[in-house]
């Protein structure tokens, strides 16, 4: 099986182990959680990651989508240059590091991006499931408002959520290029 394909379902199993957890800003598990995604995924100091969201504002979706690819075997070197925002996802598929999907191709495990405002889009998300080829998927994401594990609405809080995103919220998948994640770990001869 092509090691992408099996990274798709891996950042599934790691989305959704997340998920569970409960993570939701304002909480200080939650709070630090969020840190561990950009220091893991970006490989950003503590002090660079606080920074980046305390006093920049930068949203955390591509650190939490970051640290699922860079958990399911993507390169450090494309989770740290094109993983932590929306404009550098856009720039890697424009340079060729990434490969832009059309909304039809969109399978589960592909990265979403999503939203109106910006060109490139607003926020990351990962597929779970197509519901309607093209035009509806459900997703597990970061710094956004759904459902939580415990089937309640993560009400005025952001969180890592679980929601449907609809094809008028949708810009384009991304995946990468062979040889952006690492070889698979073969297991050990007897």
């Amino acid at each position: 099986m092509c090691t992408a394909i099996m990274a798709n379902y891996r950042g599934i199993s790691i989305a959704l182990s997340e998920w569970q957890r409960g993570i939701v800003e304002g909480t200080p598990s939650g709070d630090r959680r969020i840190y561990e995604y950009a220091v893991q995924s970006c490989g950003w100091s503590w002090l660079r990651a606080w920074y980046a969201r305390r006093v920049a504002g930068q949203p955390w979706c591509g650190w939490y989508a970051g640290h699922c690819e860079r958990e399911a075997g993507l390169r450090l070197e494309y989770c740290r240059r094109d993983m932590p925002s929306t404009r550098r996802l856009d720039r890697a598929c424009r340079e060729g590091r990434a490969v832009r999907i059309p909304l039809a191709a969109i399978l589960p495990g592909a990265i979403l991006v999503v939203g109106p405002k910006k060109s490139c889009g607003d926020h990351i998300t990962r597929v779970l499931e197509v519901r309607v080829l093209g035009h509806a998927w459900a997703t597990v994401e970061g710094n956004a408002r759904g459902r939580l594990p415990d089937g309640a609405d993560s009400g005025r809080l952001d969180g890592v959520i679980q929601r449907v995103r609809y094809g008028h919220e949708a810009r384009y998948g991304v995946r990468w290029p062979k040889g952006a994640y690492a070889a698979p770990i073969k297991a050990d001869k007897p």
